[in-house]
């Protein structure tokens, strides 16, 4: 087993500080002795010991990754994609996820990756942040021993990689799908320019988030009418004449990508409600898409129009909750209303949107536990650096040390107006917390009556 002199390496450090050199060069020096199956089998079970999965985050929640025999993690592996090195700015977000994963507080790291490259980086990487003893492992030789337990979650399918997509668009079929109807849509606010002509996944269809939210009638004078946030969700019969007017019946196949990512979540819950029986979102969003070096189009596509949907609608009513279920969710014993806001939305600090004076929140809703959101655009607490979803463990801890236990009771949640409440219960849901549901016009409808809508701040 090789062991460092770090004495040495921060003599090496000190010396390039001086000489005005970055200290991630002296990490790359560093060499990491490699370990074996056996070795990863004892240490697994060892508190003492951290193991890290370095690879894509697909392939942790599940996906089966080329040239590994199975899908999915070392059963008690955190993840540290070495993919999260290459996002610009990433610095803070990296050191929080380091603190998140408890890395620190390990005596010895075990890393390991697939090709022999993104773990090393890593571990070059971790060790630059001041982290000693890491070993190295090869995860093929553990996926290719049906013996060695590995763990994925639930429903992984109903996000997907880059790979997946590529795959049907070159006419191959990737795991998990059975289907050949399928269709492919952008999914952002306003009109094609805003982004979709910009560049999309080859064949995709454009879909105006517009086309299945409208402004509420008390709100249509007081609000920028084609910039507003401030939507509710159209009725049933207008979102099944949506999904007519685009092609989509319950047995197609429907991937949603975009740069808004959340967007791509509400549209997903949407069609599932509706009926949809397979619907999947891009993991990471189109960035995910262009970082797996992936062509992109500008080429409009126009949708074929259909008169049977093909079941009846909605197919899924467990998914959205109105506002009297609201109200029913917040009388339960068996159930929580959960917002996933900001904390300064919660504390009814500000509104989160620059149309929407009315600041609070129901009474007797829980706060998620979160500290990372920002705005009323985005789920931090929720992403990993890249965007992609983040580790079942981490978020389960935030919600049991906030009183939420998605195994006990039935969660609901809710935000200002859907989009980041979608998010979060997709991403529930791939963890296994299928007792889960949204309520869908959240804040943006609860405040227009405080008189039969009970409010705290």
């Amino acid at each position: 087993m090789l062991k460092i002199n770090f004495l040495k390496v921060w003599a090496l450090v000190l010396i390039c500080l001086l000489a005005g050199c970055k200290t991630e060069s002296v990490s790359e020096t560093l060499n990491f002795s490699e370990v074996d199956s056996a070795y990863v089998a004892a240490a697994r079970t060892n508190p003492k010991v951290r193991i890290v999965d370095a690879r894509n985050n697909n392939w942790f929640i599940g996906w089966r990754e080329e040239g590994v025999a199975r899908g999915g993690h070392i059963v008690g592996a955190t993840d540290f994609s070495a993919d999260w090195l290459d996002i610009p700015g990433a610095q803070k977000k990296l050191n929080v996820a380091i603190q998140d994963k408890q890395l620190p507080t390990a005596q010895e790291l075990i890393i390991y990756d697939s090709n022999g490259r993104n773990a090393r980086r890593v571990a070059h990487y971790l060790s630059s942040q001041g982290l000693q003893n890491i070993k190295l492992y090869n995860v093929k030789d553990w996926a290719s021993d049906s013996s060695k337990p590995m763990a994925y979650y639930p429903n992984f399918k109903l996000v997907v990689p880059p790979q997946f997509i590529k795959a049907i668009l070159d006419g191959q079929q990737p795991e998990t799908l059975s289907n050949r109807k399928v269709k492919f849509f952008e999914v952002t606010r306003g009109d094609e320019s805003t982004y979709y002509l910009k560049g999309h996944i080859p064949g995709s269809v454009h879909i105006d988030t517009n086309e299945f939210e409208s402004i509420p009638t008390w709100r249509i004078d007081s609000v920028d009418r084609v910039n507003t946030y401030l939507r509710l969700l159209n009725t049933d019969q207008q979102l099944l004449a949506l999904a007519k007017k685009y092609g989509i019946t319950a047995d197609t196949t429907v991937i949603l990508s975009s740069e808004r990512q959340n967007a791509t979540y509400r549209l997903a819950v949407i069609l599932r409600y509706l009926g949809v029986k397979d619907v999947r979102v891009l993991n990471g969003g189109l960035d995910a898409y262009k970082r797996a070096g992936y062509p992109l189009e500008t080429t409009s596509h126009r949708p074929e129009p259909i008169d049977d949907f093909g079941s009846k609608v909605p197919g899924q009513p467990q998914l959205i909750d109105d506002l009297a279920r609201a109200k029913q969710i917040l009388k339960s014993e068996d159930a929580l209303l959960v917002d996933v806001r900001t904390k300064e939305e919660f504390l009814g600090k500000k509104s989160g949107y620059r149309d929407l004076t009315e600041t609070g929140r129901p009474k007797g809703i829980v706060f998620h536990g979160g500290s990372k959101g920002e705005t009323a655009s985005d789920v931090f607490d929720y992403r990993n650096v890249d965007n992609t979803l983040r580790n079942r463990d981490e978020v389960a801890a935030m919600w049991l040390a906030a009183g939420i236990d998605p195994m006990k009771k039935h969660l609901a949640f809710m935000c200002g107006s859907g989009w980041r409440t979608a998010e979060v219960l997709t991403y529930a849901q791939v963890y296994g917390f299928d007792n889960t549901s949204m309520y869908s016009n959240g804040w943006v409808e609860w405040s227009h009556d405080p008189q039969n809508n009970p409010t705290e701040r």
